[in-house]
């Protein structure tokens, strides 16, 4: 993190607020990104196209459990995927693209699986990586 700031913002239902980022915390270049949380909410601001940006290759934990994978970031995961149906047709996930900072974790649940297997679960993992 190369700087933070705290804000406050107010929008009514069914509004938009607009709030102008400090000019030190603008993005440098592709490598830089914003992180903006309000509220459990989360919104990300990548100053360039993906095909642009230096993913770093991705690095994670998984972990199993009847119902559940449990994916711990350590490095940037971008639109973190788990396709549940791969290795189980049958099985569904709770839910789609996911973005965690490095340290940050998820449980994604997982319905109409038989077996957790830690192995599956990886290989049914996809996010942004580097361009090559």
């Amino acid at each position: 993190m190369l700087g933070e700031a705290s804000m406050e913002l107010t929008a009514g239902p069914r509004a938009v607020a607009h709030l102008a980022v400090p000019r030190e915390l603008l993005p440098a270049g592709p490598k830089e990104f914003l992180v903006a949380d309000a509220d459990g909410l989360r919104a990300l601001h990548f100053p360039a196209p993906d095909r642009e940006i230096p993913y770093p290759s991705p690095e994670f934990y998984v972990e199993v459990a009847p119902g559940a994978v449990t994916v711990t970031a350590r490095t940037l995961l971008r639109d973190l995927l788990l396709q549940a149906d791969r290795p189980d047709p049958a099985a569904c996930a709770d839910r789609g693209l996911v973005t965690l900072l490095p340290g940050e974790r998820v449980t994604i649940g997982v319905r109409g699986r038989q077996t957790p297997d830690p192995a599956a679960a990886r290989a049914a993992l996809s996010c942004m990586e580097p361009a090559g």
